[in-house]
């Protein structure tokens, strides 16, 4: 994450993750995402904590949006294709970018 402490993330930071197809669900994956700091963790957490479903799905969209660079290649910043993601791409990416799933480390890139 950081040259010299890998506990920090350095601002600018990508990380990578391929995700092995699962047949009927989707193809192999390579997603790359900014992970989320702190701060975005606790007001995405903070949101989820809403009884209304429309909050969770505006939530999880907007960290989405903002912190997924790509998966395949291809971007996902259109907030209709990112609301008709597949659910468990969408849940990887989300899960991700939060830190509740690591990346490839020997695919970390920084841009």
């Amino acid at each position: 994450m950081h040259d010299t402490d890998p506990l920090l993330i350095t601002d600018g930071y990508t990380a990578v993750r391929t995700v092995p197809a699962v047949p009927g669900l989707h193809p192999e994956l390579t997603i790359s995402y900014r992970p989320a700091l702190a701060k975005e963790r606790h007001v995405f957490r903070q949101k989820m904590a809403s009884p209304d479903a429309a909050v969770h799905e505006a939530a999880e969209a907007d960290l989405i949006r903002r912190q997924l660079v790509s998966i395949n290649g291809r971007e996902y910043r259109d907030p209709d294709k990112v609301a008709r993601l597949v659910p468990a791409v969408r849940a990887w990416a989300a899960n991700l970018i939060l830190g509740y799933e690591p990346a490839d480390e020997a695919k970390d890139a920084k841009n």
